[in-house]
């Protein structure tokens, strides 16, 4: 009867690699207050509050938004149009590093730390938070205190499962994949925007893993979801309940089930 059993989300090896660096993210942030009940971030009305604001005003209006979220909100950070060069001493002591994507870009040097952004992400408000997330994610994975247990090369997809992490997770498994539409002298032509690392199917599992961390109800986070991944989102809350390394990470970070 083994050929009719369901297929799982992910591999196997794929699932290990989650709940294990997902462990490692509860080792290094879980026990901080900051970070141990995060919130559960979704594309609807009433989290990202705006008022009129545009250009490089909206991108920090959402950007002070998503540190909050985050649990960040007074970690100190410039935030610049891609291209822009100035920044502040913030006074942080992080070893000088630079991570870089097509859409965003986490810098630290002498002068301090500076996330940069695509101004055209300004079109498109959910994938910006998503780039946000994924570069606050680089910042805080950059002030752990013991070594990632994933491959260096693989600091990227533990960027994604981090901003996942700090609750993001809907927002990247839909931006993942975006359609866009650009006006030219040609007329008007439709393509797709690629952001971030992990695959979609990732994407859905971290949120998964996070869900059934902190003992949230996945109905929300399902109905926000593109319709082709809340199939995948209750595959992938079926499988983790067949596993341990849940209730160990319960455990070790001290969170309980909620009444």
């Amino acid at each position: 009867m083994g050929f009719w059993k369901r297929r799982a989300l992910v591999d196997e090896d794929t699932a290990a690699w989650h709940l294990e660096n997902f462990a490692w993210l509860m080792g290094e942030f879980g026990g901080d207050g900051a970070f141990e009940a995060p919130m559960l971030v979704l594309p609807k009305p009433g989290f990202f509050p705006v008022d009129g604001e545009e250009g490089h005003a909206l991108a920090i209006r959402l950007f002070d938004q998503v540190k909050t979220y985050c649990g960040m909100a007074d970690w100190p950070v410039l935030l610049a149009p891609s291209g822009q060069q100035t920044r502040a001493d913030d006074g942080i002591g992080l070893a000088p590093e630079q991570q870089t994507s097509t859409l965003g870009q986490f810098v630290v040097d002498g002068e301090g730390v500076m996330i940069t952004y695509d101004p055209a992400l300004l079109q498109t408000p959910p994938s910006l938070i998503s780039t946000f997330a994924h570069e606050l994610a680089h910042y805080l994975i950059a002030t752990a205190q013991t070594p990632m247990v994933c491959a260096p090369d693989e600091e990227e997809f533990l960027t994604d499962l981090a901003a996942t992490f700090l609750g993001f997770g809907v927002f990247l498994a839909n931006t993942r994949f975006s359609k866009t539409v650009a006006h030219t002298e040609l007329g008007q032509g439709v393509g797709w925007q690629r952001s971030g690392y992990l695959p979609e199917n990732d994407l859905v599992f971290g949120t998964a893993i996070f869900l059934a961390l902190h003992d949230i109800d996945p109905t929300e986070a399902g109905e926000c979801l593109k319709p082709h991944l809340r199939t995948g989102l209750r595959k992938a809350v079926s499988d983790l309940r067949e596993r341990d390394e849940i209730e160990e990470m319960r455990r070790t970070a001290g969170i309980f089930a909620r009444d």
